[in-house]
């Protein structure tokens, strides 16, 4: 059984209405608009202020193997992409060192305000808590079922089953090494959501669902039961990066826009299928990918840098997969 078919028609907000971020439903969820959307649409109430970000623009407190996995994931991305331009370099060329890595785009720049774009997680008792909780109890059915094993097979964006599904989705096969450019600005996209995504979680302190029941998740790490070794739930890092990546490689490949989309949201119900996320962790998620893509899409560097993965791309040999 899909996730889309568990969690019905669309995500709804604390009382009741669908999010005006949500420009269309997509895969069964209630999904971020895939080009830069209207700022007034992401203009939500929320708290009077944002905490601190550390030195260099990223919280100094990042707790959670799964923000870990993230961050780590950014400086594979590249370490992998230095490394392959350092191999299609002059032989005289020195490999760059990881201080001379490029940083995100919004380096220097003032942070995405995530608490004032997030509402808070649901409240307890509400419409959305109910939502949450029930597809929660129906995700034990697929327990050990094909989506309960590609969920297994993703845990990391930088996994081979990863890159091979956002493979797919571009039509054309992509690696670190093969086209190392484009790994760049996903890390560097990266690098610029792990900040306002670890304020949110900080900020919130929502529990994993699996915490409330010791139920069974797919991520080993959270075979302690208490979610301390994955970190918060609110809002889901991978929904953020998969969409964030999916609108990035539309901007670069744009005939194949709608099957990246659904990557980027398929990215999302599989935490869902994990059991490791909530629905609204999942919506939220797209959310925080879509207010970096708003902000980084404005850049000089990342207007330059989608030109050079359209290059890279288009030289990228072709993938037709059957799935």
């Amino acid at each position: 059984m899909p996730v889309s078919a568990l969690i019905g028609r669309g995500v709804r907000s604390n009382t009741g209405e669908c999010h005006p971020q949500c420009a269309k439903h997509q895969g069964g969820i209630c999904a971020a608009r895939p080009h830069r959307p209207d700022p007034a649409d992401l203009a939500m109430v929320g708290p009077p202020h944002s905490p601190s970000y550390g030195d260099g623009g990223i919280p100094e407190l990042l707790k959670g193997k799964a923000m870990k996995r993230m961050m780590m994931a950014a400086a594979l991305l590249l370490a992998g992409a230095a490394q392959a331009q350092t191999m299609t370099a002059a032989p005289a060329a020195p490999a760059a060192p990881m201080s001379a890595m490029p940083p995100g785009y919004l380096a220097g720049k003032p942070p995405v305000e995530i608490l004032k774009l997030l509402p808070p997680p649901p409240k307890p008792g509400s419409a959305a808590d109910y939502a949450d909780r029930e597809i929660y109890t129906l995700t034990a059915n697929t327990i050990g079922d094909p989506i309960w094993e590609r969920a297994k097979s993703q845990l990391n964006p930088t996994s081979p089953e990863f890159v091979k599904q956002l493979s797919c989705a571009l039509g054309t096969q992509i690696s670190p090494q093969g086209t190392p450019f484009t790994f760049q600005m996903f890390a560097r996209a990266g690098i610029d959501l792990s900040g306002p995504m670890t304020v949110a979680k900080e900020f919130y302190k929502r529990p994993r669902p699996f915490t409330t029941d010791k139920g069974k998740a797919c991520d080993p790490i959270s075979d302690d039961g208490v979610g301390a070794r994955l970190g918060w739930s609110y809002p889901s890092g991978h929904s953020g990066i998969g969409w964030l990546w999916a609108l990035i490689l539309s901007d670069a490949a744009p005939a194949h826009a709608e099957a990246l989309r659904s990557f980027g949201v398929a990215t999302g119900d599989l935490r869902i299928a994990c059991r490791v996320h909530w629905l609204s962790d999942v919506a939220a998620g797209r959310v925080l990918g879509t207010a970096v893509y708003q902000r980084i899409a404005e850049t000089p560097d990342y207007r330059a840098d989608v030109e050079r993965a359209r290059d890279e791309l288009a030289k990228a040999p072709p993938l037709k997969c059957s799935n």
